[in-house]
């Protein structure tokens, strides 16, 4: 009889077709093999967009970052003449060109081809960032971070985005947090890579050599996606990433039907190159991405100072420059793992608010041990870890949060950078609370931090709860939905009934 079955029912994701067969053992069939086939599909998917995507942003972590090291090997005295208000500078003009041209790039990855508009980015930031080593001066310095802003601001926001084309809510806050995962291994590569470079005896400043070496691999990556136009053999889709479901080469139409219907899945999808203006208004006007958007500002002002700055805190403990660059490492590989830990459970129990919380937390309590503990330099190391442990994970989760709660794509494509921009001002405070005369204790920054961790944790439980009520107020108007229902989403966004807010 089973047999039978497997020969006359249609292989299909369509439930209701399903539900009509009148088969209860075919139906029981069919659920398994779209089960099945579910787990093939997203395993496939990671296999080629997760490593080259987490790839990308370690290139785009380290060239971001590098800042903080070059300072340790003479860029500021070379370049700047020792000018400590030249160097803040020169570290804001990354996040100001991030906050003002954020929002317009990121509307590339919906009007293009997803996958070619993050391989041109990343060659333009690649190119920005190697040509930081042809530097002399303060104006040619400030010019190479600012295009070295509009390129990542163009990349960072539209991976969140891009990520929502091919993985479910349920999906995407392990795959950010691996993604953004890579900045914590960037920052112990980074410091690696520059212990290496500090003992390179050249006629060339080792802080040029730095920015050499992680620039130009990153340009490489880049033309590898563009390249991709020229590539027809299968082998080749491997190592490059795809555009949309709708036309990747990647999957056969019976993946491709699955990856469409999972699009589709508690949220409406939209054609390519296309933006509704609607509901750009509905994105402007939502609560929710303010709020978010002030929880991404508290992690931010400690996360941007911790990018360029860790080095320096590291050596204020009293390592030479070059160890407080090894040193650096070990707490960006402890924040590695909490990240990934935090993102899979915040997905498997569907909440992000709740795991935000108590991790910023945990950083505010670092940054007080480092504003009120003086002497214990063991204890002072400690507390790096803490900051860095419970600052980077909260960063994926907020991120994932927006895209969770946007039901649209276009809402999403507009609600990701304005969290990310509006965060970014606060991360242009963080490059300034730094500065040489405070050293060793760094009171004003350390306190600063603080502040932002707290106010990070408070909003985002307050979020939660908002959003719980939020989601057993439409439980009681219409009923508890079905998990994984198509919901169309395209009329009312974020108020159509079967649409339920991640809290």
């Amino acid at each position: 009889m089973m047999q039978e079955l497997k020969r006359t029912v249609s292989y299909s994701y369509d439930k209701d077709s399903i539900a009509h067969s009148g088969h209860d053992e075919a139906l029981q069939y069919i659920r398994e093999q779209k089960k099945l086939a579910e787990k093939k599909l997203v395993r496939k998917l990671d296999m080629v967009i997760m490593p080259l995507t987490m790839l990308l942003y370690l290139a785009a972590y380290l060239d971001r970052s590098n800042l903080g090291n070059a300072k340790l090997q003479g860029l500021e005295k070379d370049i700047l003449n020792n000018d400590s208000n030249k160097f803040d500078w020169i570290a804001s003009m990354f996040y100001i060109a991030y906050v003002i041209f954020g929002l317009p790039v990121t509307l590339g990855v919906k009007y293009f081809d997803p996958s070619t508009w993050i391989a041109v980015c990343t060659i333009i930031w690649g190119t920005a960032s190697t040509l930081h080593a042809a530097t002399f001066n303060f104006a040619e310095l400030s010019a190479a971070r600012v295009c070295l802003g509009i390129a990542e601001a163009g990349f960072g926001p539209s991976m969140t985005v891009y990520y929502s084309f091919f993985y479910t809510r349920d999906e995407i806050g392990l795959r950010n947090s691996l993604f953004i995962g890579s900045a914590a291994a960037a920052g112990a590569f980074g410091g690696l890579i520059a212990y290496g470079v500090s003992k390179i005896k050249s006629h060339i400043a080792t802080w040029r050599i730095l920015f050499l070496i992680e620039g130009t691999p990153t340009i490489a990556l880049g033309l590898l996606g563009i390249f991709k136009v020229w590539f027809t053999a299968n082998f080749a889709v491997f190592l490059l990433l795809p555009g949309r479901p709708e036309t990747t080469r990647l999957l056969n139409e019976e993946e491709r039907a699955l990856a469409i219907e999972r699009m589709n899945r508690q949220s409406s999808a939209e054609a390519p190159h296309t933006i509704v203006r609607e509901q750009i208004f509905w994105a402007l006007k939502d609560y929710k991405v303010w709020m978010c958007a002030l929880v991404y500002q508290g992690l931010n002002v400690a996360l941007s100072s911790i990018s360029t700055f860790l080095p320096t805190i590291v050596k204020s403990l009293g390592y030479s420059n070059a160890r407080a660059q090894l040193f650096s490492v070990p707490p960006y590989s402890v924040a590695f793992v909490v990240m990934l830990l935090a993102a899979w459970n915040s997905d498997r129990v569907r909440n992000r608010g709740f795991h935000i919380c108590p991790l910023a937390l945990v950083s505010a309590l670092g940054y007080a041990i480092l504003s009120f503990e003086h002497h214990n330099d063991h204890v002072r190391y400690f507390a790096t870890f803490l900051i860095v442990s419970g600052t980077y994970p909260g960063i994926p989760l907020t991120l994932s949060w927006v895209a969770n709660n946007a039901a649209t794509e276009t809402k999403r494509t507009i609600a990701t950078p304005m969290v990310i921009c509006l965060g970014h001002i606060f991360s242009i405070i963080g490059t300034r609370i730094f500065p040489r005369a405070d050293a060793p204790r760094y009171k004003k920054g350390f306190a600063i931090c603080l502040g932002g961790a707290l106010w990070a944790a408070i909003l985002s439980l307050l979020l939660s709860l908002l959003l719980r009520w939020q989601n057993k107020r439409k439980d009681e108007l219409h009923g508890k939905p079905v998990l994984h229902d198509k919901i169309n989403t395209s009329e009312m966004g974020d108020s159509a009934p079967g649409f339920r807010f991640v809290p």
